[in-house]
């Protein structure tokens, strides 16, 4: 397969100091890659100098699109949404934009796409869980890996905590949503924008991902998972939450998927 042209959507709040270098790093890693790149900051109300960011950054890279949203409600999932329709490639992809997700993984997520058998019925995630992906902190699988991450993370801005949890939901996600992949909380992914439309974007910052996750194998189609190591963040405090309190709230959202399956079932037979 030849070049494609890719856009690449950036949910934010509060990032401004990682914009400084993700940006020019997608552009780096990217732009020789592709046929065109295009970069969308979707906005939900940060209170930093977000803005006038992507103004400096948009004097050297011309593909930068900034959307400023003001909710009334943040919300992770209709962010990205906003990027994807507002996207003019057909390839579109997601990430965070703390640092903890970086270019060299996406152009791994392009490579595989461009690979897959089918591209236009595929969806390509970075995954923290398949052989060789390791948790925020660690460096090696299993219980040392745990515990090299609880050594790591003590004084970052990351929660410990935060990573056992993400780890436990994504075991039982797993076998509840019928073992369509091993990261169904990634929030790391690129596929095809006419193939995600299909799909529209619903639920909370915990629970969008591992919806969009369920619907697409229940479709029969294609989820690639490419096994990365998430790093911590650059700047700045998780929107997971810092406390036990808030990491452990941040984690109910994700439990409500379980019902998913059910609802699932009982559309088809609604539809049949």
């Amino acid at each position: 397969m030849g070049k494609t042209s890719l856009s690449v959507i950036l949910p934010t709040i509060n990032e401004a100091e990682n914009l400084k270098v993700l940006i020019p790093s997608l552009f780096k890693t990217l732009e020789s890659r592709v046929l065109k790149l295009e970069v969308i900051v979707v906005d939900d109300g940060s209170t930093d100098d977000t803005r006038e960011v992507l103004d400096d950054l948009a004097n050297k890279y011309s593909s930068i699109i900034g959307i400023f949203r003001k909710p009334i409600e943040k919300s992770l999932p209709r962010s990205i949404q906003i990027g994807i329709n507002a996207a003019s490639n057909e390839l579109v992809a997601w990430m965070d934009a703390d640092g903890s997700m970086t270019a060299d993984v996406l152009s791994e997520l392009l490579d595989a796409w461009q690979k897959s058998v089918s591209p236009s019925e595929s969806i390509v995630i970075a995954s923290r869980f398949a052989e060789g992906g390791f948790v925020k902190g660690a460096s090696r699988v299993g219980p040392l890996g745990f515990l090299q991450a609880a050594k790591n993370l003590h004084n970052t801005e990351d929660s410990f905590l935060a990573v056992v949890l993400s780890w436990s939901l994504n075991q039982l996600l797993y076998l509840a949503l019928g073992k369509c992949c091993k990261d169904a909380t990634s929030g790391f992914a690129l596929g095809p924008r006419s193939f995600l439309k299909r799909y529209p974007l619903r639920g909370t910052y915990g629970d969008y991902f591992p919806r969009l996750m369920y619907e697409v194998h229940k479709s029969n189609k294609t989820i690639i998972e490419i096994p990365y190591k998430i790093l911590v963040r650059l700047q700045g405090t998780s929107k997971t939450g810092t406390t036990a309190f808030e990491i452990l709230r941040s984690g109910l959202p994700y439990l409500r998927v379980l019902l998913v399956p059910l609802r699932y079932r009982r559309r088809i037979k609604a539809d049949a």
